[in-house]
């Protein structure tokens, strides 16, 4: 197995490797929470007289909701790989011109919905990945993914026979996509990321969009036959529409 460090003194309890509770029956101090790694959740262990055996419907549910923001935070790990989850761990730099738009990011709930564009090079992943990590405290589960491995995971979604399947962009509260519009357009590309579009702005879920393009480009670039593309752009600036601007920091400035 894989080791996956977690943070020890997250400020999210949840997103600890063991968190201790009470009992929800008798109350004792008794009740762990450990991850199992490999299966990306969390398990309860009960050490307590009582052995509480039936089914505590209030605390199901609570640990229910733990386990998926355990299994959003573990995945969003697996998703980023090295270079992009050690930003997670630091603040983003915001300028003067860039306030309210780092001011609005912060603030987002569950159900918020966000277009974020820039040129390339300005932070709009590491704003994104923070935004991430803060709902995740917040304990809003978040499902992220850069657009690439979205598409791949659609693709392998669509060619699995399980039963238990579940299309990608549907499990967390809030959904984010990372650089949308990099991907080349085909029937397939453009039906997935107009479902989950559709899905996410029709039901008023969480969703935040970063990309190098205009809502006006990236719509163009999301659809197969140009007709559609005015439908596209007014799901993508169904929220918030947001420029990130500045210069290119992975080159530093020129």
């Amino acid at each position: 197995m894989t080791e996956i460090i977690l943070d020890m003194h997250h400020p999210n309890p949840i997103l600890r490797p063991t968190v201790e509770t009470r009992c929800p029956a008798c109350g004792i101090l008794a009740v762990y929470w450990k991850p199992d790694y490999d299966r990306r959740e969390y398990v309860a262990l009960f050490d307590c007289d009582c052995r509480m055996q039936e089914p505590y419907l209030p605390y199901a549910r609570k640990l229910e909701h733990h386990q998926r923001l355990f299994r959003s935070r573990v995945l969003m790990k697996e998703r980023l790989g090295r270079d992009y989850f050690a930003m997670a761990g630091r603040d983003y730099e915001e300028s003067t011109s860039n306030a309210r738009v780092c001011e609005t990011m912060a603030g987002l709930g569950a159900r918020d919905q966000v277009f974020l564009h820039g040129v390339g090079g300005v932070g709009k992943t590491h704003l994104s990945i923070v935004t991430a990590v803060e709902l995740l405290n917040l304990g809003v589960t978040v499902e992220y993914w850069p657009e690439v491995a979205f598409l791949a995971a659609c693709r392998e979604y669509t060619m699995s026979d399980s039963a238990f399947k579940v299309p990608p962009g549907r499990s967390g509260q809030v959904l984010i996509i990372d650089d949308l519009g990099k991907s080349k357009t085909s029937e397939f590309v453009a039906q997935v990321l107009y479902e989950t579009l559709e899905m996410r702005v029709s039901n008023g879920l969480g969703l935040v969009i970063t990309s190098n393009h205009s809502p006006e480009e990236a719509a163009r670039r999301m659809v197969a036959d140009p007709a559609n593309a005015d439908a596209v752009r007014s799901r993508l600036e169904a929220g918030h529409v947001l420029e990130l601007q500045g210069f290119d920091r992975r080159r530093g400035s020129r």
